[in-house]
């Protein structure tokens, strides 16, 4: 995934200058890199255990306003709790071979679990900044409700 940030000599007309500065922190036991710009969180690319697929969660504006919901990770006051399988933002199909990697296992009942497949994060490949650019490579594997492997991905 690149990051690229627009020409930090440009202006804006509203309040909140154009950041121009990308640095990712990786945590592996936190099973999550951050995105940050101009050291505020933009967003997170988090895959850890509970989540059935890698997702960006959450994405924030320059201004410090969430674009992504909390729930289900998080609960607000206020806020619906619907689509439990809508987790932040991420990639993903509802028929592949015939299995359902779109929704989230968790809310399914068990006698249907094995129409539903996994997106396992393997690895970080490669995650570095200059400064105006961002480049996160991961690699996932698409697995079958037997655990076994369907795809191997490689997202850049």
């Amino acid at each position: 995934m690149w990051w690229p940030i627009s020409n930090p000599t440009m202006s804006r007309t509203d309040e909140h200058p154009i950041k121009s500065h990308l640095t990712f922190v990786r945590d592996d036991g936190g099973k999550r890199v951050d995105v940050l710009v101009d050291g505020e969180l933009f967003t997170a690319c988090i895959y850890p255990d509970s989540i059935m697929k890698p997702v960006l969660y959450p994405v924030v504006t320059a201004g410090g306003q969430r674009v992504t919901r909390a729930f289900p990770l998080d609960r607000v006051a206020g806020e619906r709790v619907d689509h439990p399988h809508h987790v932040g933002i991420w990639l993903n199909y509802g028929n592949v071979n015939g299995l359902d990697f779109w929704n989230h296992p968790e809310a399914i009942p068990a006698d249907r679990k094995h129409k539903f497949g996994t997106i396992r994060h393997r690895e970080i490949i490669d995650a570095r900044e200059d400064g105006s650019t961002a480049f996160l490579s991961f690699s996932a594997d698409w697995l079958r409700p037997n655990g076994s492997p369907l795809i191997a991905e490689r997202t850049d």
